[in-house]
């Protein structure tokens, strides 16, 4: 009780003194939203302040729960360590869409800047653990902290592994942050990964944790609508990965990850931005003046809310320049691109320095929610001159902190939902909502609470479906629900929308091997309209037991062969072929000579380079033998011999000395 009437009294005071200073900005008589001073945003849009000191201190994330509840985490230690992280919950208690309260739910999370909700819970990324901590006895404060997994080092709190996120196949992804580690689940260290400095996934229930490719070691990672992962960090604004690099295995690769830079408005290797007033830069990179060079937050807007022309756009905030931008995304090949909407501007910036965007979160009513650290200084000090150091004061801002809210300018009212999880009919409608969160929050709840009675609406709904977003949702949740059948997993191999065809390739994967039928139809899709559906054929062709790929060997290399043969340049592609094909190494390379006599470029030399490194790796000297002959009987152009002979020198130099000495390498002369 006496717990409970001190959080009653704090609200008291903390709305006594918000009504005061809400009371100052907006006037007595007046409830009008007025725009805060010293901002920009683009003219389609409104900003509002929602939360501020002495509500909110130090904010990093903010999350809603499936009952729309607002939670906060914040961390006070940045950048000295002599604090631990809060997780707070934010009151709105008179629905005018200001927060007027708070309650702390957990004031000693270490050094955690990254949560999500979980089950009746929270996950929280807390180096070196991962903790899911929970209200056992729903007094609204957190009692029971579990330490679900060790491992994750603890080096500059800039780089914590952060950015958890349900994903749309129900594992829990989250970004390196640079800082790496051997990360296992408590009690099988024995299983533990090396992160090498990449981003990971995981599943709590069945204790299995997977590198899943490189890092681009920032802070936070996004998804968009189809389940494509977006990074950010720093100079580089956007990048996307592609495909996991477990796909990659084998294949000789200089830089052997598919992690690219989508942005397409690059200068000189930087992005240009635009901030307003008088311009910042962080203080151990002058040059980095007017350009990226303190990405960070990246968030996919798939809120359903703005005008069509930001839905499918990516938000990225520069807390050295006090901004945030946006790209649109599109195709290009077999990965987007980034490009920017609005021209020579920001879609939001201020002349305020201390204005600190360091993430973002769009919520089930559409909003976007920017979190503002307000902080003097951001930069971490082991990245400032000592010499600059002595005269910052590295805890100005430490009392305070902002949450602002963007919304449409114009005809705009929150979007409801009801995610009530014993109304289970109600679970399985809101995937086909417009909002993102909703439809992905929707699956969360189905699948982690395991409710299995959804099953038979969920085929119902999916039988029924006109929405693609949402018959995607329904076939991951059925898929994470282990119960998607056969003949519905044919059903999204033919859907005429080709980010489902590409989805389905995906969910195909972990049935290839016991179903011969459906490797017919993945090869069936290597000849698809849509280039990233081809890229995804193959690359799931690689993934087949070699009994399985041997058995469906000459039809793998008749279709693989065709794929190459018509085309275009596309990087990914051509690594997705390669990979594939290495179990066919020379069969395939001679395919692709008969094909181009004489003439042998680009994407064709590419593969037909990265397997003859493979074949000189293995030291397979029959089979470069039979490579170089037939190049000269081709009369492969100089050139492309030239290159090819060279991927061969750096195949070989890459076999033990045992290896090179115990075979004649002048059979190839």
């Amino acid at each position: 009780m006496l717990q409970i009437m001190g959080v009653y009294i704090t609200r008291l005071r903390e709305l006594s003194y918000f009504f005061c200073l809400m009371a100052l900005l907006l006037g007595c008589e007046s409830k009008q939203v007025v725009f805060p001073e010293g901002f920009q945003i683009h003219s389609d849009f409104r900003l509002q302040l929602v939360a501020a000191e002495p509500l909110l201190f130090d904010p990093v994330d903010l999350q809603f729960d499936e009952e729309g509840r607002t939670f906060v985490l914040e961390m006070p230690e940045y950048p000295n360590r002599d604090a631990d992280s809060r997780l707070v919950e934010l009151f709105d208690s008179d629905k005018d869409g200001v927060y007027d309260g708070r309650q702390v739910l957990d004031g000693k999370l270490g050094i955690a800047s990254s949560f999500i909700p979980y089950k009746k819970g929270f996950l929280v990324a807390s180096p070196p653990f991962l903790l899911w901590n929970s209200d056992t006895d729903g007094d609204g404060i957190i009692d029971s902290h579990q330490k679900l997994m060790d491992g994750f080092s603890t080096g500059n709190l800039q780089h914590n592994f952060n950015g958890l996120n349900y994903g749309l196949d129900n594992w829990i992804y989250a970004a390196n942050g640079g800082n790496s580690g051997e990360p296992f689940f408590v009690g099988h260290s024995e299983e533990a990964i090396d992160l090498r400095g990449g981003d990971f996934k995981f599943d709590p229930e069945r204790k299995r944790l997977v590198r899943i490719g490189e890092s681009s070691g920032g802070f936070k990672l996004t998804f968009d609508d189809w389940g494509r992962m977006y990074e950010t960090h720093n100079l580089e604004h956007v990048s996307q990965l592609v495909f996991q690099d477990r796909y990659l295995e084998g294949l000789p690769l200089a830089s052997p990850h598919a992690l690219a830079n989508i942005s397409d408005h690059e200068d000189h290797g930087l992005a240009r931005i635009y901030p307003i007033g008088e311009q910042d830069t962080r203080v151990n990179h002058p040059e980095q003046a007017g350009y990226f060079s303190g990405a960070c937050g990246i968030t996919h807007y798939g809120g359903g809310a703005f005008p069509m022309a930001y839905n499918n756009s990516l938000l990225v905030a520069d807390c050295v320049l006090n901004l945030v931008h946006i790209d649109a995304l599109s195709n290009d090949g077999g990965a987007m691109k980034a490009s920017r909407i609005i021209d020579k501007a920001e879609f939001l910036a201020s002349n305020d320095r201390s204005f600190r965007p360091v993430n973002m979160s769009v919520g089930p009513d559409g909003a976007l929610y920017v979190i503002d650290m307000h902080r003097e200084v951001i930069e971490h000090p082991e990245w400032i001159p000592d010499e600059l150091e002595v005269a910052m004061d590295l805890e100005a801002g430490k009392d305070k902190g902002r949450i602002y809210k963007i919304t449409p300018k114009d005809e705009w009212s929150p979007i409801t939902f009801d995610l009530d999880l014993s109304d289970t009919p109600s679970l399985v409608s809101a995937m086909g909502s417009a909002n993102q969160w909703i439809r992905l929050t929707a699956q969360r709840l189905l699948v982690t609470n395991k409710i299995t009675s959804a099953i038979p609406l969920l085929f119902e709904a999916l039988n029924k479906s006109n929405n693609p977003l949402g018959r995607l949702h329904l076939y991951w949740t059925l898929e994470g629900l282990g119960a998607l059948e056969s003949p519905q997993l044919k059903m999204a191999l033919r859907d005429s929308i080709p980010e489902i065809r590409e989805n389905a390739i995906k969910i195909a994967e972990r049935y290839l091997n016991s179903e011969n039928e459906m490797v017919e139809d993945i090869i069936t899709l290597t000849k698809d309209s849509d280039a990233k559906v081809r890229l995804r054929a193959a690359l799931a062709l690689g993934t087949l037991e070699d009994k399985i790929y041997h058995e469906n060997g000459a039809a793998i290399l008749e279709a693989l062969s065709r794929m190459v043969s018509v085309m275009p340049n596309d990087e990914w592609a051509t690594k997705a072929i390669a990979a594939t094909m290495q179990r066919q190494a020379l069969p395939f390379s001679l395919s692709i000579l008969e094909q181009n006599k004489g003439q042998v470029t680009g994407v064709r030399l590419s593969i037909l380079a990265m397997l003859a490194d493979k074949m000189a790796k293995e030291g397979d000297l029959d089979a470069l033998t039979t490579l170089v002959l037939v190049c000269h009987e081709r009369k492969i152009q100089a050139t492309s011999q030239t290159v090819l002979i060279e991927a061969m020198v750096k195949g070989w130099e890459k076999r033990t000395e045992t290896e090179r000495f115990s075979t004649d390498p002048t059979k190839l002369l």
